[in-house]
């Protein structure tokens, strides 16, 4: 993994960036349940008051809280009022002491509860389920009203052994119920409570809204960051990529051209999704879980604990997954790409006559590899879809847990109903957080065995090539190619002690049967970094000495199978080196004799595979002579053109030759005849060379070449 490292060097600061939005981004996802439990809490069982003691109360309530309070706190407690409208009314001062305001008038509040049951049961219930829905039932301040003349009844010591039971009820259920009971004061006082409680739930729900709006904007702005750090890091894998493979020989490129595509296109997607993935899932999910275990255990530690085996069984779940998973990933992501490299096989053999002499060997070969795939991808997608199960009824069963505890803590006034709600998001939250990450364990294999692909070919030793500082060639003439006992060696044989001459102001053809290595042979004069013994000069400079800018320059190469791209016809001969100006396009296109085209910006759809053979070798050829070159070698690029093009073609070539060197592959008599030299290859080496008249003598392959085209070679004997 060190190599990947490497790509996320430039990227440190969105990865910050992205972990800081993650972070807001969980606060305001957190945020939406909280204010929702506070909605129900406050907003819908407290009418919207959030104040823990009335700040108005009238006279009447005033003196029924006399009657109730003892002595000392009812004095600490009327200190923090005073009157206004002529005494009418009492209202909080500004520098009242909360807390003690809060203790005396939730003890109150409670022990008025304790009255209310005295008074209309007849005794003193304990604090048990059937109290609080007595409570939820009958507690109302119009009920002491009701019966205030009834206080009476019960003497001061009475009374205030009410006051000190209530001291002694659970905090939870004092803070119920004096909040459930101050806006039966203001409703006495005359304060409007439903525009109180309106206000509040428009309050809340406005700033929900806004908690959803930053929320979807942190998600659009991490996903668009995450975004470009998986495209940007796979970008500049793709450029070193292709940087690297380019370097590459021509035998390297023939024996991994497959897996060279297939990495650059495949691997390197699966790279990218798990990095999307990794920055995404992986930052956000601790951060949402750790905050929902903080909000959790504020509002109640023994449902913290729900949340939190949440996170440890799912953790525990997704490691399972992991372990189980991967080493059979890792083997079904090889399976793939062999497969992708049977089809491809496959489908560019379709019409050749190799693929019908094996047709049942690949067929037994594809057969093999699809009953690998589907036994490891049925192994895989069972373990995934368990974990993903599992994952579920985990949810579930935390939604269960949190009903039953959750329940229990209301019916004994612990929490409310709100909290219950903002349990139940905390919990939903931090599973699919972490079901998230299941997308990673699911790619993180692939993306292993791709990394390692990519990682085969980027340290994969590239061949040396000549230096930028080596010699350079005249740009003014033409120039000489000498081979002195070259030889190349390939997996089914190789070249050896290949001697010849292409001389500037001639036109050298080379006549050789398919697969003897011809094209690899002249390939070393473009810098294609293929090794080979002994000797080629140009100009007598040693090809390794000579500049690799300066040669492919000096060099044009109409290939025998044509590059073209999905552009104009202009902009393809400029890839190849073409002058924009000067009707260099339009004078190539007469050389090579492109007749089927009116104009140099026509495109060339889906690369120009909709041409004929002979149409596309045409235009390779204008390539090669859209540029001012010393050296042409034109590689079998005429095969598929009529006798008349043939001809027009080969003037072309001529003309040139009186400035350069010409280097003609071909196996057509009339091509070869009009050369100055014809150089004859078999599978070993050189045959022979010399003239036609020569060859008909001496080479026995260029005698059955000139029978089986029977007119030519009547016409020159």
């Amino acid at each position: 993994m060190q190599a990947l490292k490497k790509y996320f060097k430039g990227y440190r600061l969105s990865v910050f960036l992205c972990s800081v939005l993650f972070v807001f981004q969980a606060v305001f996802s957190l945020s939406v349940p909280y204010f929702m439990g506070e909605m129900i809490n406050i907003g819908i069982q407290q009418k919207g008051i959030e104040s823990s003691v009335p700040e108005v109360m009238t006279s009447q309530a005033v003196d029924l809280f006399s009657k109730i309070i003892p002595g000392e706190d009812a004095d600490i407690f009327f200190s923090f009022y005073e009157t206004y409208e002529d005494g009418k009314l009492y209202r909080l001062k500004e520098d009242f002491d909360e807390d003690k305001a809060v203790a005396v008038y939730e003890n109150a509040m409670t022990a008025g509860f304790y009255i209310i049951t005295e008074i209309t049961q007849g005794k003193i219930s304990g604090i048990d389920a059937d109290a609080v829905n007595f409570m939820v039932d009958k507690v109302s301040l119009n009920v002491l009203y009701l019966h205030a003349e009834e206080l009476s009844k019960f003497s001061e010591e009475k009374i205030n052994g009410f006051y000190a039971q209530a001291k002694d009820a659970p905090e939870a259920l004092k803070s119920q119920l004096a909040a459930y009971t101050i806006s039966y004061f203001y409703d006495d006082a005359g304060i409007n409570c439903e525009e109180i409680q309106q206000n509040y739930i428009f309050k809340t729900g406005g700033i929900m809204v806004i908690c959803v709006v930053l929320q979807v904007i942190c998600v659009a702005l991490t996903g668009r960051i995450s975004g470009r750090i998986s495209a940007g890091m796979t970008g500049r894998m793709r450029e070193d990529y292709l940087l690297h493979t380019s370097e590459f020989s021509s035998k390297q490129k023939r024996l991994c051209n497959n897996d060279l595509f297939s990495v650059f296109s495949d691997d390197i997607n699966n790279i990218g999704m798990v990095i999307n993935y990794l920055v995404s899932a992986v930052i956000y999910a601790p951060i949402l879980s750790i905050g929902s275990i903080i909000l959790s255990f504020m509002i109640s530690p023994l449902m913290s604990v729900v949340v939190l085996a949440t996170v440890i069984i799912v953790i525990g779940v997704l490691f399972v997954l992991y372990k189980v998973a991967v080493p059979k990933y890792d083997n079904l992501q090889e399976n793939y790409s062999l497969l992708v490299r049977l089809v491809k096989n496959g489908i560019s053999r379709i019409y050749t006559i190799r693929t019908m002499r094996t047709q049942k060997l690949e067929k037994d070969r594809f057969s093999q590899v699809t009953e690998k795939v589907r036994k490891d991808e049925k192994y895989v997608l069972k373990a995934v879809f368990t974990a993903l199960s599992i994952v579920s009824l985990i949810s579930n069963l935390v939604v269960a847990a949190t009903v039953i505890f959750s329940g229990n803590s209301l019916l004994s006034s612990r929490i409310g109903i709100g909290d219950i709600i903002a349990f139940l998001q905390y919990s939903v939250l931090t599973v699919s957080a972490f079901t998230a990450i299941a997308s990673v364990i699911i790619f993180a294999p692939r993306a292993k065995v791709s990394f390692k692909r990519f990682n085969e070919v980027m340290i994969t030793p590239v061949p040396e090539r000549p230096n930028s500082e080596g010699i350079r060639l005249s740009e003014n003439d033409g120039h000489t190619v000498e081979f002195k006992n070259v030889g190349l060696s390939f997996e089914n044989g190789g070249l050896s002690n290949v001697s010849f001459t292409a001389e500037k102001g001639q036109i050298t053809a080379i006549a050789a049967p398919t697969g003897c290595g011809k094209t690899t042979l002249l390939g070393l004069l473009t810098g294609s970094g293929e090794s080979f013994e002994g000797e080629i000069h140009i100009d007598s400079n040693p090809l390794e000495d000579i500049s690799v800018n300066s040669l492919r320059q000096r060099v044009s190469y109409a290939f025998s199978e044509p590059v073209l791209f999905s552009k104009s016809v202009k902009e393809n001969l400029l890839l190849y080196g073409a002058e924009d100006g000067e009707n260099a396009v339009e004078n190539a296109l007469n050389a090579a004799s492109v007749d089927f085209i009116d104009d140099e910006n026509i495109v060339l759809e889906n690369a120009g595979n909709r041409l004929s053979g002979g149409q596309r070798g045409r235009l390779s050829l204008a390539g090669a002579l859209s540029k001012k070159s010393g050296i042409y070698i034109v590689d079998d690029c005429m095969k598929s053109v009529d006798a008349q093009t043939e001809k027009n073609i080969l003037k072309s070539l001529r003309k040139l030759s009186e400035t350069s060197a010409v280097i003609l592959v071909t196996q057509r008599i009339n091509s070869l005849v009009a050369a100055d030299k014809i150089v004859v290859f078999n599978k070993n080496g050189i045959e022979a060379q010399g003239t036609h008249d020569q060859l008909l003598k001496t080479s026995e392959f260029y005698r059955e070449l000139a029978s089986l085209q029977g007119l030519e070679v009547a016409v020159n004997e």
